[in-house]
């Protein structure tokens, strides 16, 4: 027999419907076999609408909790004993600029083998193929989930309609994702700019959704840049929409240096461009030098540079620059520990990606984490 379930004002009714029948079954209260009440008698049960009741179905049944079938109706699962296979799904790979992504699989390869789970990598190329086959997989259970690290909006909602658990790596708050602490590398990025005496700076990024705000009163920014743009101001640094750079279009594999070395030119042929640069992604950082280099600029004393990168790729920066940097390791480790809790229904702890500022100085063809003195 479910017991009555009230509501906490303020907190979404479906996720506390889901967290209520995940503890039900967890706890033993709700055991393998059992029937539970069909989606309208739930509903009139706890005063909620049928919606949110299904969506939480769904969640469920995506978890592996409960089963649901058109003439039996939804049944409570054995849940699995231990995990042993998923999928990592992820793009063109073989693509020179790939290399986070060649790095990240080898290193959740690593961690899930010290963890006695067999990964299952899908390479996938432009047109998708292999998603495919990934929901071939997981619709015959063949797998028990989807580690799938960089997503974009309509992989994403691929994944979420296969019928099994995926984590992946973003920025936003939700149970399926390791989030990216981008306040913390704001905050790092803003540090290496004053400590280098910065007055005003721009940005070349790859985030595409930028908008400036039509009037001081209509705010339409993403929340980066608000958290950019206020962590600047803050700290006495000038920065302006004119000097802050976006991609008009999803940039794919390969357009990477060639939008960030005309986006550097642009900046710098300004007759007021900044003092300060702070380069995100690290995939950029390849046309950003080529534009300094190719201007003859002096680094730091006519530009100062803070730049994203990620500490076990080597990179050539033969000039002198912050790092705001994290560790790809700490991501693999973060998607693994994130999916273990989904699949076994455990709840999901706060998890984000942190950042550090480091300086390199320029003598070192390729800076790496290891080199820093503690």
């Amino acid at each position: 027999m479910i017991s009555e379930l009230k509501f906490i004002e303020g907190q979404s009714v479906r996720g506390q419907i889901t967290e209520f029948l995940r503890e039900a079954v967890l706890t033993g209260k709700l055991q393998p076999g059992d029937r539970l009440p069909s989606t309208q008698e739930l509903a009139r049960k706890w005063g909620a609408s049928e919606a949110n009741v299904h969506h939480a179905m769904v969640a469920l049944v995506k978890e592996g909790f409960i089963k649901r079938t058109s003439r039996v109706g939804t049944i409570v699962n054995d849940l699995p004993k231990a995990l042993q296979r998923v999928i990592v799904y992820i793009k063109q790979l073989d693509h020179p600029d790939a290399a986070f992504g060649r790095i990240l699989c080898k290193m959740l390869e690593k961690e899930l083998c010290r963890r006695n789970i067999d990964m299952i990598l899908i390479q996938d190329d432009s047109r998708q193929s292999g998603l495919d086959e990934l929901a071939s997989m997981a619709k015959r259970r063949s797998i028990q989930g989807i580690i799938a690290p960089q997503v974009d909006s309509e992989l994403l909602e691929s994944l979420k309609k296969m019928p099994v658990p995926f984590t992946h790596l973003g920025t936003g708050r939700s149970r399926d994702n390791v989030r990216i602490d981008d306040a913390s590398m704001v905050k790092q990025a803003i540090d290496g700019l004053k400590k280098q005496g910065c007055r005003t700076a721009g940005a070349i990024l790859s985030i595409r959704d930028f908008v400036p705000p039509r009037s001081s009163s209509q705010k339409t920014e993403h929340a980066f840049f608000l958290k950019l743009r206020a962590g600047l101001e803050a700290n006495g640094i000038d920065i302006r929409n004119e000097w802050i750079i976006t991609p008009r279009h999803q940039l794919d594999l390969g357009s990477f240096t060639h939008y960030s070395f005309d986006a550097f030119n642009r900046l710098w042929n300004r007759p007021d461009c900044p003092e300060g640069l702070f380069v995100y992604t690290e995939d950029l950082i390849t046309g950003v030098l080529m534009g300094v280099l190719s201007h003859q600029i002096h680094v730091p004393e006519q530009l100062k540079l803070v730049m994203h990168h990620n500490a076990e790729n080597e990179i050539l920066c033969p000039v002198p620059a912050y790092f705001v940097e994290c560790r790809i390791m700490e991501i693999a480790r973060s998607l693994i520990d994130r999916f273990e809790c989904l699949f076994y229904g455990k709840k999901v702890q706060k998890d984000e990606i942190p950042f550090r500022l480091r300086w390199h100085d320029g003598t070192a063809s390729h800076p790496s984490f290891q080199e820093e003195k503690l």
